[in-house]
C-alpha cells in the first residue's frame, strides 16, 4: 500500500548530520492499494475509520546518532525508538531505519512491526475466503534535507 507521510525532522548539530529526531504523519486515506474495493474497506468504520482517525503518526522519542551514516552513500540501519499512534491508540515501539546520504541529502528507509489488534485494527475475515494476518509492518520513505 502507499501512502503521503509528512516528515518535520529536525537535526541537532546544526553543522554536520549528528543527531536526528523528529514525527511523521500519514494521511490514512492517501494510503491505496491495486484494488479501489478493498481501500473502500480499508478506510471504513470496521477497519481504519478515516472518518475519525484520519491520520497515523510516529514520533521518534529519543534523538538518534548518525555520526556512522558514511560519505560514500553506503546504507546504514539503526533502530529509532518511538511511539506510533494507529486509530487513537499510542503504543510503544522501534522503527528500523535503513539510512544513506546522497550529496547533501538523507534518505531513510523505515519500517516498524505492529500487531494491528494492538491498536484497535481487527483484521477482517471474509468468512474465510480472505483473511488479513494479525501483524504487519508499516514502512516509510522520508528524505531529509539541511534548511
Amino acid at each position: 500500500m502507499h501512502h503521503g507521510p509528512t516528515n518535520p525532522w529536525s537535526e541537532s548539530n546544526s553543522s554536520s548530520l549528528r543527531r536526528i529526531q523528529g514525527d511523521s504523519t500519514i494521511d490514512v486515506a492517501s494510503i491505496t492499494s491495486p484494488e479501489s474495493a478493498r481501500d473502500g474497506q480499508f478506510r471504513g468504520e470496521d477497519i481504519m475509520d478515516v472518518a475519525r482517525y484520519p491520520t497515523a503518526e510516529f514520533k521518534s522519542t529519543e534523538p538518534v546518532d548518525l555520526s556512522a551514516v558514511p560519505e560514500s552513500g553506503e546504507a546504514v540501519s539503526v533502530d529509532v525508538p518511538g511511539a506510533m499512534t494507529i486509530k487513537g491508540t499510542t503504543r510503544d515501539v522501534v522503527a528500523r531505519v535503513n539510512v544513506k546520504r546522497a550529496g547533501d541529502t538523507v534518505i531513510a528507509t523505515a519500517s516498524v512491526p505492529v500487531t494491528w489488534t494492538d491498536f484497535g485494527v481487527t483484521p477482517p475475515d471474509f468468512a474465510g475466503f480472505v483473511t488479513v494476518q494479525p501483524t504487519g509492518t508499516i514502512e516509510t520513505l522520508v528524505n531529509l534535507a539541511k534548511k
